[in-house]
C-alpha cells in the first residue's frame, strides 16, 4: 500500500483517505491521477478551461502524476469531472497550480 499523501487545507492537513470520507455524500472521490487514460481526460478538461487556464502542455499532467502531484475528482460514474495540479516544496509550501472543474459539476459542492 502506497504512503498516504497529506493535502494542506486552510486549517489544517488532512489525508487523501479523509478526503474519500469528505466527499462520499457528494457522490464523488477524490484519487491520485493514474494511467495516461485519466492523463488525457484531465488534459481535455484542461483544454475546454484554456481560456481560464492558459495553455498546459500534457507532458506537464504526465509529470505531476508521476510525482502524484496531480488529484482527479470522479463521479460515482467513475469520469473524471476536476482535477488539480500542485507541487509540494521541500520547505512545506504547497503551490497550487490549476484547479479545473467540469462545466456541468461546478457548484455541485456548495452548502
Amino acid at each position: 500500500m502506497r504512503a498516504k499523501k497529506r493535502i494542506a487545507c486552510a486549517q489544517k492537513s488532512i489525508s487523501l483517505t479523509q478526503c474519500f470520507v469528505l466527499t462520499s455524500e457528494l457522490n464523488f472521490r477524490i484519487e491520485a491521477c493514474e494511467g495516461e487514460s485519466a492523463i488525457a481526460q484531465v488534459k481535455a478538461i484542461a483544454d475546454v478551461l484554456r481560456n481560464q487556464l492558459g495553455f498546459i502542455n500534457a507532458n506537464a499532467f504526465s509529470d505531476s502524476a508521476r510525482r502524484q502531484e496531480l488529484l482527479v475528482a470522479r463521479d460515482q460514474g467513475g469520469n473524471i469531472v476536476g482535477f488539480t495540479r500542485f507541487h509540494h516544496r521541500r520547505d512545506r509550501i504547497t503551490t497550487l497550480y490549476e484547479i479545473g472543474v467540469t462545466e456541468r459539476k461546478r457548484g455541485v459542492a456548495r452548502p
